[in-house]
């Protein structure tokens, strides 16, 4: 129980996978019915086969049989007269005043007539064909089969949506019983509860049904008596939750300012870096636009003048004593 209450108070979901566990499963018990009770009609309707046939169509009319008139009847124990069921073959003519006739099909030479309360349906018979007078029982039992198992996959999709549309409206008079109870129920909670509700009180009417109990108004008042009881007993007081969100509101805010003071101290550093970053960029912008002086040329590398050679004046020699006295 104590699991049940936290899945509808504190889960998550609207129990969707309850109704379409609780869809695949009426879907499939229904299967199963119309395959076990369709077996037991097996034989009647090997029986209207043995009366109708064989009927031989060529280009579109009955030729066999001719000028008939027959109405299907099938035998019942207990009975001591054939019950005649909706469906005649009459090939005497071959059109049919449809307007005066009562519910039922009827086969004429090149019609068939479906009349129902709604409305009338005729088919034109075209082509050849010829249906022999046989044993179909096995021909019936595949076609029960199929149709099992078409109204089972079909039941899935529409049971599933008529759970939820249920689901809806419960939760709709939990809603009202909550606010008559002053209990705290929002739309979730709601859903979970009406869904596990309603696959509940399914699950315990299902066998009653092959008892013969069926009634809706006492399913109806089972259900709503259940969403009652929860609401009023496990649901929590209006008042009483908003007060616990008040205190949690309190909480946050005196714990907000010790956290946020970590995360100021780390936005002014995250500034001061991106301050110096552009002040960094403005430099290096300035310094590229300032004009650079010219480089001085630079001198080629040449030959060097060749050294002037130092002439030396040659000295006289000193005179002899021999040359002195010539020159006297």
């Amino acid at each position: 129980m104590n699991r049940i209450k936290n899945y509808i108070l504190n889960g998550q979901g609207l129990g969707i996978k309850y109704l379409a566990a609780l869809a695949i499963l009426a879907s499939l018990v229904f299967a199963i019915f119309v395959r076990v009770e369709g077996a037991q009609y097996i034989p009647y309707a090997q029986e209207v086969a043995d009366q109708m046939l064989p009927i031989k169509i060529v280009d579109g009319q009955i030729v066999q049989p001719l000028n008939t008139f027959k109405m299907a009847q099938i035998s019942i124990e207990g009975k001591s007269s054939p019950l005649a069921l909706p469906l005649v073959l009459d090939t005497r003519v071959s059109n049919l005043d449809a307007n005066l006739l009562p519910e039922g099909v009827y086969v004429t030479r090149t019609n068939i007539y479906t009349v129902t309360n709604n409305q009338i349906k005729v088919i034109k018979l075209e082509g050849d064909n010829f249906i022999p007078k046989a044993d179909y029982t096995e021909v019936f039992k595949s076609w029960l089969n199929w149709s099992a198992f078409v109204l089972g996959i079909c039941g899935i999709v529409l049971l599933f949506v008529l759970y939820f549309i249920l689901t809806m409206f419960y939760a709709l008079c939990a809603q009202l019983i909550a606010k008559i109870a002053r209990k705290d129920m929002n739309f979730e909670r709601r859903m979970r509860l009406s869904a596990l509700v309603l696959v509940a009180t399914y699950i315990i009417f299902l066998p009653l049904s092959f008892i013969g109990i069926d009634s809706s108004l006492l399913f109806f008042v089972v259900v709503i008596c259940a969403l009652a009881w929860f609401v009023i007993k496990c649901a929590p007081c209006k008042v009483c939750a908003q007060a616990e969100t008040a205190k949690v509101e309190v909480v946050e805010k005196k714990a907000q300012p010790a956290a946020k003071k970590p995360v100021q101290r780390k936005a002014k550093a995250a500034v001061k870096k991106e301050n110096v970053k552009a002040e960094t960029k403005e430099i290096a912008a300035e310094k590229k636009e300032e004009p650079k002086a010219p480089a001085p040329a630079k001198k080629k590398p040449g030959r060097k003048p060749a050294a002037k050679k130092v002439v030396k004046k040659a000295t006289p020699a000193p005179k002899t004593a021999k040359a002195k006295a010539e020159n006297k």
